[in-house]
């Protein structure tokens, strides 16, 4: 557990995000090789000193490197901000696509902080994550059996107001919840096929995730040939609450039912959210690990919550 930072990046890497100052940047290079950097991040989680704040982003049992990136942290009006990216799987080094989008998205929230709503910070940094994608260089190099795409990756986002009520932005299909100490509610609405054919009524939900395209999103961030439709809501409970943004790693495999006991009997057995993003990875993986997983928790004030 480390707790010698208020916010970590999925490497490690420590950062001030009140200062905007990272004491080991990221590295420039978008090549596509594995280095030192990735295996780094084949494991890793971080927990704040008052354990409110949390995050676990493993690679899981099927996958040789982890492409999805995690930061959470403090947003400029000290309040606090989560985001998870998944990068595709499908895409040329994946694993940069979704760093490159979390760093982007946090550098413009701190940039623009002064001069738009929280709606508009979050449209906008996912705006700019997308085009810092489009612009990285890519060439498409034949690999056996593959078609690599430009660098690409899902992305969500949740920024606490000062009033406690949150603004959520995402693309793709990593998601968010918030936990009432009862239900736990889905937040976003995936932008996949499943829910494409469902919504429309042509198969049912039950054969939609038989099929061998549940997993298939319809909107990521860097797609070069079709601007992503970013979608924004904002969100007041009425209670305390647990926020938990996650990759579909986690609810791809694990049941709703099931999420919801693991968070109900981690928080009132340990009031955690390390514990909580810890039991929900062991989970995904005690299920068969078949994607990279990363939970982002945040309890709002566990014994109001409790009570």
């Amino acid at each position: 557990m480390l707790r010698d930072s208020p916010i970590q990046w999925a490497d490690g890497t420590r950062i001030d995000a009140r200062l905007n100052v990272m004491t080991n940047p990221h590295p420039s290079s978008y090549l596509g090789h594995e280095t030192e950097d990735d295996l780094s991040r084949n494991h890793v989680m971080y927990c704040s000193e008052d354990e409110r704040l949390a995050f676990v982003s493993d690679c899981g049992l099927r996958h040789p490197s982890n492409q999805d990136d995690v930061f959470v942290g403090l947003s400029p009006q000290e309040t606090t901000l989560l985001a998870v990216a998944d990068g595709v799987s499908s895409s040329f080094n994946a694993q940069q696509a979704s760093r490159l989008a979390t760093t982007t998205l946090v550098d413009y929230i701190f940039e623009n902080k002064h001069y738009v709503s929280a709606e508009e910070l979050l449209a906008g940094g996912f705006e700019e994550a997308h085009r810092a994608l489009v612009s990285l260089p890519f060439h498409r190099i034949p690999v056996p059996g593959r078609r690599l795409e430009p660098p690409a990756t899902t992305l969500v986002a949740a920024l606490q107001n000062v009033d406690s009520s949150w603004t959520i932005g995402w693309v793709g299909d990593s998601r968010a919840y918030h936990f009432d100490g009862l239900s736990l509610i889905p937040l976003t609405h995936d932008d996949s096929w499943t829910e494409t054919v469902v919504s429309a009524g042509r198969i049912s939900r039950e054969d939609a995730e038989a099929s061998r395209f549940a997993h298939a999103i319809t909107q990521a961030i860097g797609i070069r040939t079709l601007s992503p439709q970013v979608r924004v809501i904002h969100f007041k409970p009425d209670r305390p609450t647990v926020m938990m943004l996650c990759s579909d790693g986690l609810w791809g495999y694990i049941g709703h039912d099931e999420l919801t006991e693991i968070i109900r009997k981690e928080l009132y057995e340990t009031q955690s959210a390390l514990e909580i993003a810890q039991a929900l990875v062991d989970a995904a993986n005690d299920a068969g690990g078949h994607d990279n997983v990363s939970v982002a928790i945040y309890i709002h004030d566990p014994v109001e919550l409790l009570g």
